[in-house]
């Protein structure tokens, strides 16, 4: 996939999000698309989500975060399956594929954080 069109669907994806915030009445209404734009996103995100334990109980925000994982889980599926997909046309097309070696590490430390992210949900089910 392209790095223009990756840019594009993490603004998309990220648009959706804020505007999806911004609805929900959440942080008073600081969510704009560009309400965050600094080097210290991540804690804005987790100061945000904090908040919104005021409007709901802790069981509820912690349920809207699993399904917040789930959705973007879904549409990350989704563009494996389109990449793969995109794979397996042009592998029929040519006789073989090469990868960039940017491509390669690219999908290693992809395969990492994905073993990140499964020992963080595990500790969540602890």
């Amino acid at each position: 996939m392209e790095k223009n069109k990756l840019k594009e669907l993490v603004k998309q994806v990220m648009f959706e999000y804020l505007e999806e915030m911004s609805t929900s009445g959440a942080a008073g209404g600081y969510l704009t698309k560009y309400a965050f734009k600094s080097k210290n996103l991540n804690e804005a995100r987790y100061s945000t989500f904090k908040k919104e334990v005021k409007t709901r109980t802790p069981q509820q925000q912690l349920h809207e975060g699993v399904k917040a994982i789930q959705r973007r889980l879904d549409e990350i599926n989704r563009l494996v399956e389109f990449t793969t997909r995109m794979k397996d046309e042009l592998k029929e097309n040519n006789e073989g594929i090469i990868y960039l070696e940017r491509t390669c590490k690219s999908l290693n430390k992809i395969n990492e954080k994905i073993q990140e992210i499964n020992t963080k949900i595990n500790n969540l089910t602890e």
